[in-house]
């Protein structure tokens, strides 16, 4: 990717830096939580992980950007754990010129929209919004999707779609909106969208591997007896809005039936309730009786390292439609297990059948209306979620023979994990995958640079508004809402006997405290009060030039104190009200 070099001086000399990218630092997209350890956090956590290693800290840093000072010491120190010497600086919202510096704004989802909106103010081709995908079922989600058509999203922005599943689920939901709009405006109306390039998730597969000494001691650790055929699975424990266990276990169980081995099953998460624990373990006993099953917190790295370590084939049997694109099992390729999954969104990429394990086929009810409709009434989520998935079949039959060939042959074990361990590592580990990120900015930067030779798109840039009517200001927004407005002609007079002894009572009160950043310095209201008081009064335009300063900063004060009571306007113009019977 190409780097943009700004000169930084430092002592005597000059010392090349870039800021090639700034992050949206929200904690929620990169702080991975003890108590509900998600999908699309760990993703987060991971991509900034290879950001950062990615950054090269004598020549570049990295802007994070965030309204929230706090957020960005979060962000910074995040940053400075990974690589100590990497520098990070902070780029408020209102610096669109840091943006325009960095010439990317990632965000770790699919939120395009507010940053387009917030980037109308700015020249729109001063920098590309690149976000991406996670789960793609919520309602929430698919209104950002939505939007990509509404919102003032430019060519040379991009939505990562992490796997072809979810780009067909997002060019669905696009085609929707265009019909939609082109009914409601009365005419064809197919704007530009932004790019939807497929790169998948990415993970660093050298913190995965594993040799046979660690596999015996984790398997010593867990109690493990070397005649054990164990099936790992590694995921958040949710038969409603993660993967429904029954066919896993229905099918493990006819795999001990058949071979007469000893077959173990690792379930390494957490669960989301005490009562959802108690259905799964239910089911376990009614269901697969003959099956070991070892329950893990996978919330504590130390035991989940020890159930990679312990695993000899991973098992993950998708059937939700909040599931988009999986990172466990690549996880466990990387480790050097073969893996047996669902033919099911994206997990229909990650690996080949036959090759690094096999896929196991779905099946899907194709009248879904009844719980999109509750859903949109008043069902939850996760009611949604899990009513789609009861309507969703595995082949328990195909995963237990698929399941019984692995039990019998370590050698297909041992070939479908090597396999599994070299295509881990030439297509999803972080070499691989952020070297597709980079050339994507490039692309985009490309697209924006070349926007004013392209007749179309320079129309666009020329006449395109200063702001999105949801973003208007609140002069804007409520022009009759007051007696009149500040300007510079608006004449502002003294109140008698009022003097600077009244602002300091009046702005030390805990009810102003909140904006105590907003108040006017003491000393300028000194002189301001001081210079009325021996006049008539003065437009704020002639007050802003006598007192030498801007004169949105005299307006300011003025609104302060009028607020305050210390000064007032010259001549009120008041409306004497409207007649609302006529």
């Amino acid at each position: 990717m190409t780097r943009y070099i700004n000169k930084i001086k430092t002592g005597n000399r000059m010392t090349k830096k870039t800021s090639y990218l700034a992050y949206y630092c929200a904690p929620d997209g990169f702080q991975v939580s003890v108590k509900r350890l998600l999908g699309r956090k760990m993703a987060g956590n991971s991509f900034l992980r290879a950001v950062i290693d990615h950054t090269d800290p004598d020549t570049e840093f990295l802007h994070g950007f965030t309204p929230h000072k706090n957020a960005f010491q979060t962000f910074d120190a995040f940053v400075k754990d990974v690589k100590p010497g990497l520098e990070s600086r902070w780029c408020p919202p209102q610096r669109t010129d840091l943006l325009a510096e960095a010439k990317i704004l990632y965000t770790p989802d699919p939120n395009l929209q507010d940053f387009a909106n917030m980037r109308v103010k700015a020249p729109l081709d001063s920098y590309s919004i690149c976000g991406v995908t996670h789960t793609t079922a919520s309602h929430a989600v698919l209104e950002l999707v939505q939007s990509l058509y509404r919102a003032p999203i430019m060519p040379w922005d991009a939505l990562i779609c992490t796997s072809q599943s979810v780009r067909t689920t997002v060019n669905t939901i696009l085609e929707q909106e265009h019909e939609v709009l082109t009914w409601r405006l009365g005419k064809h109306t197919k704007p530009e969208l932004c790019q939807l390039p497929i790169i998948p998730l990415g993970i660093h597969t050298k913190s995965f591997s594993r040799n046979h000494k660690q596999y015996l001691k984790s398997r010593k650790k867990l109690n493990i007896d070397y005649d054990e055929t164990v099936f790992l699975f590694v995921g958040r424990l949710s038969p409603y809005t993660k993967a429904h266990p029954y066919s896993m276990y229905a099918g493990l169980q006819e795999v001990a039936k058949r071979t007469g081995k000893k077959i173990t099953l690792i379930e390494c998460g957490w669960y989301e309730a005490d009562a959802v624990k108690e259905d799964m373990d239910a089911c376990k006993r009614e269901v697969c009786p003959d099956v070991r099953c070892i329950d893990v917190d996978g919330r504590n790295f130390t035991d989940r390292d020890s159930c990679w370590g312990a695993g000899d084939v991973f098992v993950s049997l998708s059937d939700n439609i909040q599931e988009t694109f999986g990172l466990t099992p690549v996880e466990a390729m990387a480790v050097g297990m073969p893996v047996l999954l669902s033919d099911w969104d994206g997990y229909k990429e990650l690996m080949t059948d036959g090759v690094e394990g096999f896929k196991v086929p779905t099946a899907m009810l194709d009248d879904t209306a009844e719980f999109s409709q509750r859903y949109h009434a008043d069902a939850t989520y996760g009611r949604y979620c899990s009513s789609v998935s009861l309507m969703t079949g595995i082949d328990i039959e195909v995963f237990a023979d698929r399941a019984e060939k692995l039990v019998e042959s370590k050698d297909l074990r041992r070939k479908m994990g090597e396999r599994g361990k070299m295509r881990a590592k030439a297509v999803f580990d972080w070499s691989v995958v952020y070297s597709s990120y980079e050339e994507l900015w490039t692309e985009l930067d490309d697209i924006r640079l070349s926007a004013r030779q392209n007749k179309e798109r320079k129309a666009i840039l020329e006449t395109s508004p200063s702001v999105v009517a949801s973003r208007m200001t609140p002069s804007d927004l409520f022009p009759t809402y007051p007696s009149v407005f500040l300007t510079k002609d608006t004449c502002i007079k003294s109140v008698p006997g009022k003097t600077i002894d009244d602002f300091v009572r009046l702005a030390s009160l805990n009810i102003f405290l909140r904006s105590k950043e907003k108040l006017p310095k003491q000393e300028g209201v000194g002189a301001l009060l001081q210079f009325l008081s021996t006049s008539e009064g003065a437009s704020i335009g002639a007050l802003h030039k006598h007192f030498k300063t801007t004169l949105i900063h005299m307006k300011k004060i003025v609104a302060v104190l009028i607020k305050f009571g210390l000064v007032t306007v010259a001549d009120w113009q008041v409306d004497a009200g409207a007649d609302l019977h006529k």
